[in-house]
């Protein structure tokens, strides 16, 4: 974090990949006096619980693990099944809770 703020065009937002990181991130910003998010946007990822109890309350992207996982288990059961199945992409909904980070 103190690597970026030191750039000479430093970017207006963090999207850390979980969201334990990015409540690094926060804390980082605010012992640098950087003004969120009016200076600087920051997002996680996973949504955990502790996401909204952040200071400020944390911006995340929410992925269903349940469905994740219960899609796993149904493609590797699959693949046990019929070992000639071609590779498949599954997507899954996720969902983007805006907080007061950006």
């Amino acid at each position: 974090t103190k690597t970026l703020l030191a750039l000479e065009q430093r970017p207006t937002a963090i999207m850390a990949s979980n969201d334990d990181s990015a409540i690094g991130v926060l804390s980082a910003l605010r012992e640098q006096g950087v003004a969120i998010p009016e200076e600087m946007a920051v997002t996680g990822f996973d949504d955990v619980p502790s996401a909204r109890y952040a200071s400020p309350p944390l911006s995340s992207v929410h992925v269903p693990v349940r469905e994740l996982g219960s899609a796993a288990i149904r493609l590797l059961t699959e693949r046990l099944k019929n070992d000639r199945l071609d590779s498949t992409l599954r997507t899954l909904p996720v969902a983007l809770n805006l907080r007061q980070t950006s």
